[in-house]
């Protein structure tokens, strides 16, 4: 039993850490896109900081990256998983809450959707990351059935 919650918090760790990875690569390639369309050479590094926190795409592409991360990520931790359920991609939820609760606290000038959004989404988005691992790995069980057994046909 032991060896199954460590295994459970190292997957976990891991899962965290690839998702702030894949948030910040997707940041990273946002912002530089966003960057190619506008004329910053006048700007002062305050003043770039206060217009990307205004632009929609920014803001749409940052939900947009967090979430597709999210569901990536509760499906990495649930295929990661020895366990048949849920649980890890919840565990993983209850984390990405927690980095919600920080982040409201750290960006009060977000808009009261987007805060919300951080408290909520994460549920709903590691749910379908569980469900989305569970359909793939039963069809590559599936799969490697049929062609363990010549009687299948396949």
């Amino acid at each position: 039993m032991m060896k199954i919650q460590t295994a459970t918090l190292k997957t976990l760790g891991l899962t965290f850490l690839l998702y702030i990875a894949l948030t910040v690569t997707g940041s990273i390639i946002l912002t530089g896109v966003w960057q190619s369309g506008i004329d910053a050479s006048s700007m002062t590094h305050q003043e770039l900081t206060h217009y990307a926190a205004q632009a929609d795409m920014i803001r749409v592409g940052s939900a947009l990256i967090g979430a597709f991360s999210a569901v990536i990520c509760a499906a990495f931790a649930t295929s990661r998983s020895a366990q048949a359920s849920f649980r890890p991609a919840m565990y993983f939820a209850v984390m990405l809450i927690i980095y919600g609760v920080v982040s409201v606290v750290l960006h009060p000038e977000h808009s009261l959707l987007q805060q919300l959004s951080k408290l909520i989404a994460p549920i709903p988005l590691c749910l379908v990351g569980a469900w989305l691992a569970r359909i793939v790995s039963s069809k590559r069980t599936s799969g490697q059935s049929s062609l363990n057994n010549p009687h299948t046909g396949a």
